[in-house]
């Protein structure tokens, strides 16, 4: 998966890794493979264990990407109910 993501194979167009034990180290490892991929448009990390570190990593990469979604849902759950309550996001 990491060698498509480098060699920018045009097939690779969304990538979906949720719930697959992803942490900081395989973000950032993800992120490397972002820097020279332009194909990717979607990706998804949510439900693993993605931290702070792999998120700013995956964001440095520069990436066009369109969609990023690393929550939880948990922390999806809250922020449906922040927006359904008008305490955030409107």
């Amino acid at each position: 998966m990491l060698a498509r993501l480098r060699d920018n194979d045009p097939d690779l167009v969304k990538l979906d890794l949720g719930d697959k034990g992803v942490g900081d180290a395989g973000a950032t490892a993800i992120a490397e493979g972002l820097k020279t991929n332009s194909t990717l448009q979607t990706l998804n990390l949510g439900d693993n264990k993605v931290g702070d570190a792999g998120a700013a990593a995956l964001f440095g990469s520069g990436a066009p990407l369109r969609k990023l979604s690393r929550q939880t849902p948990a922390r999806r759950a809250s922020a449906l109910a922040a927006r359904a309550t008008g305490w955030c996001c409107a």
